[in-house]
């Protein structure tokens, strides 16, 4: 299976709306993620399919009760 990527334009805002919240989270001004994909958490980045992805100081503790890590 041949994997495709896409390059859109807009606001991650008007994304994000569209993105369901149960699954995906916000962590970092320019990432929203799929917590279901999560492989490891790190003290400042998540990791996804070996790919670091920074969580800001703004976004660890939605990110922490979304995982239920305290």
């Amino acid at each position: 299976m041949e994997k495709k990527k896409y390059l859109v334009r807009g606001k991650l805002l008007d994304f994000k709306k569209e993105l369901l919240e149960d699954t995906f989270l916000q962590v970092h001004q320019r990432y929203v993620i799929n917590t279901g994909k999560i492989s490891s958490v790190g003290k400042s980045y998540v990791k996804i399919n070996d790919i670091e992805i920074p969580v800001s100081k703004r976004y660890k503790e939605p990110l922490n009760k979304k995982l239920n890590v305290f």
